[in-house]
């Protein structure tokens, strides 16, 4: 993340990116930009390459049983584009993929952080409808919703901070009283909140006072000593602190 910054600001003075989906994007683009010639080669563009990518991205995160890696075969399969083979191998040489594996080759983003990218690409590109259940339950949508924040509009991310907040009241007695492995669906939503809303303060403006009192209650609860061995897995303290910035 530090090298992908340091490059955004070498080619754009005085200036951060605004957003993660700006950050991927201006360093995708650039892979793409430097690799052109051999894309030449190949007979493919730098858009052939963004709208496979965008593609394999949608297909692995809606499809049952496959993580973050998928056997390029499956893929295959799965996507019927006669040269589906020469754009994953395009990818590799630009290091936005590896290909790896012993019985069988396995496809994978060189970075968890360009599926997420190239997913919430698809978001925007085919005007998906996002499934806000996915924050309390599936870590690799509730990661591509926080990048998808940074871009959606005001309403879309006031709503699913509300749902998150939701989620977090539901479990808020477990949370208070230590019993944090039985709160997973509302430590995640904390996580979103934490991850997607910094940037987008006013989407929790309209339960930013209940938040900080929550926030204020469970870390003065002494029963949280009890629960040590979930808080070190979760780190939970820290999330609340960080969090805390929010408000």
């Amino acid at each position: 993340m530090a090298d992908l910054i340091a490059q955004y600001v070498i080619d754009n003075p005085n200036k951060f990116p605004d957003t993660y989906y700006d950050l991927f994007s201006h360093y995708i683009n650039k892979r793409l930009r430097e690799d052109i010639e051999n894309l030449n080669q190949v007979k493919l563009t730098a858009e052939d390459i963004m709208d496979a990518a965008t593609d394999i991205a949608w297909t692995m995160y809606n499809t049952p049983d496959v993580g973050l890696e998928i056997e390029v075969q499956h893929l295959l399969e799965l996507m019927h584009d006669e040269r589906l083979g020469d754009k994953v191998k395009a990818m590799r040489f630009s290091r936005l993929a590896r290909l790896g594996g012993i019985s069988s080759e396995r496809f994978s983003f060189a970075h968890r952080r360009f599926a997420e990218f190239f997913a919430v690409r698809a978001i925007q590109a085919h005007k998906m409808q996002i499934d806000r259940n996915a924050i309390p339950t599936d870590s690799r949508w509730r990661d591509a919703l926080v990048v998808y924040s940074g871009i959606a509009s005001k309403e879309q991310v006031k709503e699913l901070a509300s749902f998150s907040w939701r989620i977090i009241q539901k479990h808020a007695e477990n949370l208070k009283s230590g019993r944090v492995q039985e709160a997973m669906p509302a430590i995640h939503c904390l996580r979103f909140l934490r991850d997607a809303c910094q940037p987008r303060p006013e989407s929790i403006k309209h339960f930013r006072g209940k938040l900080s009192q929550f926030i204020v209650d469970v870390l003065q609860n002494t029963d949280l000593l009890v629960a040590k061995s979930e808080l070190r897995r979760c780190r939970f303290c820290l999330l609340l602190h960080r969090l805390s910035a929010l408000i």
